[in-house]
């Protein structure tokens, strides 16, 4: 099945010379959130288990939702963004 990270890539596809310019992207990506998906996690038990063990589940529950949210308006904003900065004149 594929991923909406992999949909994105297959629209690139009639823009791209070779196929090193939609794989190193989606590793970087990859990578990146597996990073913050491994550290964050951990760390946020770690503090409401400190906290009250009461929270843990909540405290779950609440980054779940926040990085489906992230994943899944982030890449519509960004790309938006980015089209905006084009239109307004402000290269960066």
């Amino acid at each position: 099945m594929l991923t909406q990270s992999d949909s994105m890539a297959l629209l690139q596809y009639p823009f791209c010379k070779d196929v090193w310019m939609v794989l190193i992207p989606l590793c970087i990506e990859r990578v990146g959130f597996g990073l913050v998906e491994g550290c964050v996690g951990p760390v946020l038990n770690y503090l409401a288990y400190q906290k009250d063990e009461a929270m843990v589940g909540a405290l779950n529950g609440l980054f779940n939702a926040a990085i489906n949210v992230g994943v899944t308006f982030g890449r519509l904003i960004i790309p938006l963004a980015s089209l905006l900065n084009i239109i307004l004149g402000r290269h960066g």
